[in-house]
């Protein structure tokens, strides 16, 4: 749920169709950094379980998020991360404070304690869910996952990714997507009472227990 109030804002990019997809990339990445928070709800869907889930995201520049799923809550001050778990009372301490897709989507003014290195591998003109979209194909150097980054021409604001593994694709689309304003107390969280630590085996957004 979520408790701020928003302004809708245009963001028309200044920029057009290139052939430098690496630059052309990096002025779009740009054209975000003057927002400050951006708020929506995600609509997720393939890799291994393969069913639909839908949660509710906010970020603040500076790697200031939160994240409602079903079975989990993301949240980071820009400092501390923790994933945690509401129907077992559970949390992660994690150890990275990264952005993970949402840094692929929003960049480093946003998420500056991300260590990911990314490719462009291309860009082009495409369709997503009815949408025409800027296409940038994209390769995270660490984990050698190919991604396909979706913008919108209208506004040039992101309306989802897909994520390409060895055996499976995962795709989420921006169903909602607004700018606008937020605390830095809004993003303050400490687990509930009586909440138990989990060991982490990597963290930041997707954190891995056991």
């Amino acid at each position: 749920m979520l408790v701020a109030v928003f302004v809708l804002f245009g963001n028309t990019l200044a920029y057009a169709p290139q052939n430098d997809p690496q630059r052309e990339y990096d002025e779009y990445i740009a054209s975000l950094s003057k927002y400050e928070a951006v708020a929506g709800v995600i609509s997720g869907s393939g890799g291994p379980v393969g069913k639909k889930q839908i949660s509710v995201f906010r970020i603040k520049r500076g790697g200031k998020y939160t994240i409602f799923s079903p079975d989990r809550e993301e949240h980071c001050d820009g400092k501390k991360s923790y994933t945690y778990s509401p129907s077992e009372n559970r949390y992660i301490l994690n150890d990275q404070v990264g952005g993970g897709m949402f840094f692929v989507a929003f960049g480093r003014a946003f998420f500056p304690n991300e260590n990911a290195h990314l490719t462009v591998l291309g860009a082009s003109d495409g369709e997503f869910h009815g949408s025409k979209v800027r296409v940038f194909k994209l390769l995270w150097v660490e984990h050698e996952i190919e991604i396909e980054l979706f913008v919108r021409k209208e506004n040039s604001l992101p309306v989802g990714w897909r994520q390409y593994g060895e055996q499976s694709m995962y795709e989420t689309q921006l169903v909602e997507i607004v700018l606008g304003k937020l605390s830095d107390a809004s993003f303050e969280w400490s687990p509930p009472k009586g909440a138990v630590q989990s060991k982490v085996i990597r963290g930041g957004l997707g954190g891995v227990t056991r």
